[in-house]
């Protein structure tokens, strides 16, 4: 990925274990490993979890995105 977008937003609300495997994946590439990551909605407990491997990404329900997301652009990991 040459050209990485400037944030990614990843949905916790149907399966989360796969969007913690994509997040986790693309912290791994180094194109895309300064990009943030900001996780939408999802079970507080599955969350938590996500949460636990990725702590320096934003978290967030939907309701909340925007803020979020600014917030990730301003501090990239």
């Amino acid at each position: 990925m040459d050209d990485p977008p400037d944030a990614f937003v990843i949905d916790l609300e149907r399966t989360p274990s796969q969007g913690r495997d994509l997040a986790l994946w693309l912290r791994q590439r180094k194109p895309t490993r300064r990009v943030p990551i900001v996780f939408a909605g999802g079970e507080a407990a599955k969350v938590a979890r996500v949460r636990e491997l990725l702590p320096d990404a934003g978290y967030a329900p939907w309701r909340r995105i925007r803020g979020e997301l600014s917030r990730a652009l301003r501090k990239p990991p």
